[in-house]
């Protein structure tokens, strides 16, 4: 993963997704089964982080399914970000399902975060 240096906004909100694998030979989410894909939502935009370790337990006939979907992901996030967000939260059929979604609010911190120490 890689960090970013933007600042949050006071009233910033996020509403996240993950994406859990279910195998083709299951087709049944179970407890504890893997997150492949985080989906987050903000400001009106969809960002997404992949658990490539994960991928080491996707059958290999899931693995061309799920790898075409990731290439479609940016494109659908950038021309329909809401509904896109919208319908990764209910994937219930497939590799993919939902296996929870919730909105996280970050802490306020008070100040513009740039301190002197000397």
């Amino acid at each position: 993963m890689s960090k970013s240096n933007r600042l949050i906004p006071d009233s910033a909100s996020y509403r996240v997704c993950a994406l859990t694998y279910v195998p083709s030979s299951q087709r049944r989410l179970k407890h504890g089964s893997r997150i492949i894909l985080l989906a987050v939502e903000d400001h009106g935009g969809v960002s997404f982080f992949v658990n490539e370790n994960a991928f080491d337990s996707v059958e290999l006939n899931d693995r061309m399914y799920i790898k075409a979907l990731f290439r479609d992901l940016p494109y659908l996030a950038h021309r329909r970000p809401t509904e896109l967000f919208a319908r990764l939260s209910s994937l219930n059929s497939g590799p993919l399902v939902t296996g929870e979604t919730w909105l996280f609010e970050p802490p306020h911190i008070p100040g513009d975060g740039i301190h002197s120490t000397s």
